[in-house]
């Protein structure tokens, strides 16, 4: 060791760092995996066999090192180029090509992630389609079972000569043209209808004209909740109220602004009052007028509301086909109709509010949960 320079610590430790590759190489060259004394000496010697063994042994395993360091940075491109190759154990040459062809292992990789990549995003945007299907498919049964529900709750309201809109009238409206005397009861109804209306036909002061209606508006609010109630129950508040424009800007304020109000907060009906406007007066068509009001309506609040249209008195029933044929064109669903009175000439007995139990009351809400997995 004096002779070459180098203290025997200096060789114990070498033979320690690089036990691994003499075993090796004594198993290559004798058959027999172990360390021998005379190793000591041939570890420092730069010229021993032994010397040059090992240094190679440890190059090729930097190699290999850095071989399994690209597969496992780059394991989808080398999968796809070298399959399932063991570097422990294959030959030399093939680790020094993995290495040079590193660049090329690399691009196949990202190449690879690129395509999982573009796969998973379309199946992801393919399960979203399909979730989104789903899901409207099942509000869409939803809304046929809520509409189906709301139509059964009116399905024995009566049908206006000049509408397909089933109704229901509180009372029996005979108007003074009738050719019979009307009791006091009846002239009761007549004046809570004209009180109402808020459009008196002798000249009296707003004062009076609102006070009048006021008064009209609280008892109507009160019989029609009680109707409403019977007849929708709970799936009340799925309702949109409509209260028909009167053929002037300024009466229908008078007439609706406040009643809508009432009536939408006591049920948790919503309140489309905000919604449709008389853009242009018109003329009383019960007074022989010819011009139409014009009116204007918000599509985008109507679109899938189901709808309760309101008036004060239905006689043909036309004046709420027309407003129906309007709703329905933005996307709404006029389920009734509904009015303070209905205009008849032939006395009746009761009025429709007297008799309530003799229609078919609301039933319980249909159920609208499903699995998410229904198949429509």
């Amino acid at each position: 060791m004096d002779k070459i320079g180098t203290s025997f610590d200096d060789a114990v430790g070498k033979v320690k760092e690089n036990t691994d590759a003499i075993k090796a190489y004594h198993q290559e060259e004798q058959g027999k995996s172990q360390v021998f004394i005379e190793d000591y000496l041939q570890i420092v010697t730069e010229t021993s066999p032994l010397y040059k063994f090992v240094e190679s042994y440890k190059h090729e395993r930097e190699n290999r090192q850095k071989a399994k360091r690209i597969q496992q940075s780059y394991s989808k491109g080398f999968s796809a180029i070298y399959g399932t190759m063991n570097l422990d154990t294959c030959k030399m040459q093939y680790i020094l090509g993995i290495i040079s062809n590193e660049s090329e292992i690399q691009k196949k990789h990202q190449a690879i992630e690129e395509q999982e990549r573009i796969r998973i995003e379309r199946e992801r945007r393919l399960q979203e389609e399909r979730e989104r299907q789903i899901q409207a498919q099942l509000a869409e049964e939803r809304k046929r079972q809520e509409k189906a529900h709301l139509l059964e709750c009116v399905s024995n309201w009566y049908a206006p000569t000049h509408s397909s809109i089933r109704c229901f009238s509180m009372f029996n409206y005979y108007p003074t043209t009738c050719d019979f005397e009307a009791d006091e009861d009846e002239w009761d109804i007549r004046r809570l209808i004209w009180d109402f209306k808020a459009n008196p036909n002798r000249p009296i002061s707003i004062i009076q004209i609102m006070q009048a209606h006021s008064q009209a508006a609280r008892k109507v609010s009160t019989q029609m909740c009680k109707c409403l109630r019977y007849f929708f129950g709970e799936s009340i508040n799925k309702l949109t109220l409509v209260c028909i424009p009167s053929s002037k800007k300024e009466v229908t304020e008078r007439r609706y602004n406040d009643f809508s109000k009432l009536i939408c907060e006591n049920l948790g009906m919503q309140n489309a009052y905000s919604y449709i406007h008389v853009t242009s007066d018109g003329e009383a068509s019960h007074l022989g007028g010819s011009v139409k009001a014009e009116i204007s309506i918000d599509s985008d609040y109507f679109n899938g509301k189901y709808v309760l249209l309101f008036d004060d008195v239905i006689t043909s029933g036309r004046s709420m086909e027309n407003l129906k044929y309007k709703l329905e064109r933005a996307g709404a669903k006029v389920i009734a109709g509904f009015s303070i009175g209905r205009t008849i000439h032939t006395r009746q007995f009761n009025n429709p509010i007297d008799n309530l139990d003799q229609f078919k009351p609301c039933t319980q809400q249909p159920n609208t949960s499903y699995d998410d997995d229904l198949p429509f």
